[in-house]
């Protein structure tokens, strides 16, 4: 758990010169776009994880740093666990060669998703799994859902919620793929409460590190449900963004959207 420590007190460039260090000492291919993301391992027809390098609040300082195993806790600011706890994880599984997956690492989640929303690598991930969830065993869905990619963690005792925003789902619209986001064991995020659980850290590891998992996530593209408009609602819903023109589809929000606000949409958070 060293290394963990370790990142936990490294500033957002600092961790991601870390996390290139790390995989080119692999032998992974590495696309550096500061200051926006890193892709590692980026290939078709495979799943791709995603976490966030930027945190919270100050960086903690080593004294102010507090085990209590299985938890971390950090004296006056918030540790970081959102999301050095899904960066560790990724970096676990390059450490061990894990080629089965790619890996996206995003600058500046907490400012807005500003480094997923330019994320320009051209590939066809089969669904993209967050690391950036609170909790022992959430699966937080976005709008963005697949049943089969669903029960693929219930079965491994996650329960779906509802999530808010997140890198995953700023990519899944722009890649036309489904996403999900799992707990990676930290709590009260954002305040200088939040503590990390490092058991539940690690189960998450466990789990998407097995191959029958593996083999689950990578058999077959999961296409997210569409949802449309039939032309009898064309003459009768508003746009539920402006509330001023006719709707030309319901979002994947179960949203009415005119095209005008949709055009706005994309242009803001998934063109680069």
């Amino acid at each position: 758990m060293l290394d963990f420590v370790k990142i936990l007190m490294l500033t957002q460039e600092e961790l991601a010169t870390h996390v290139e260090g790390v995989a080119k000492e692999k032998g992974f291919n590495v696309i550096s776009k500061h200051p926006y993301y890193i892709g590692i391992n980026i290939k078709d027809n495979q799943p791709c994880l995603v976490a966030h390098l930027d945190k919270v609040g100050e960086i903690p300082k080593p004294d102010q740093v507090k085990f209590d195993y299985p938890l971390i806790r950090s004296k006056d600011t918030p540790i970081g666990g959102d999301d050095r706890c899904g960066v560790w994880i990724m970096l676990e599984l390059i450490r061990n060669c894990y080629y089965q997956y790619s890996y996206l690492f995003c600058f500046d989640e907490e400012k807005g998703c500003i480094g997923s929303s330019k994320v320009d690598v051209k590939f066809k991930p089969t669904c993209l799994i967050g690391l950036d969830r609170r909790g022992f065993n959430d699966c937080a869905l976005y709008g963005y859902d697949n049943d089969e990619l669903i029960s693929v963690f219930e079965t491994q005792g996650y329960k779906p919620t509802l999530g808010s925003i997140t890198d995953v789902a700023i990519l899944a619209e722009r890649y036309k793929i489904a996403c999900i986001n799992l707990s990676v064991g930290f709590f009260n995020e954002h305040t200088k409460d939040e503590f990390i659980n490092i058991n539940a850290m690690r189960n998450t590891l466990e789990i998407i590190s097995k191959p029958e998992i593996i083999s689950k996530l990578s058999m077959k593209e999961y296409k997210y449900k569409e949802f449309a408009l039939d032309d009898t609602f064309l003459y009768d819903i508003m746009c539920e963004y402006c509330g001023q023109k006719i709707a030309s589809r319901i979002d994947h929000h179960g949203l009415a959207i005119c095209e005008d606000c949709d055009l706005i949409i994309n242009d803001k958070y998934y063109t680069s």
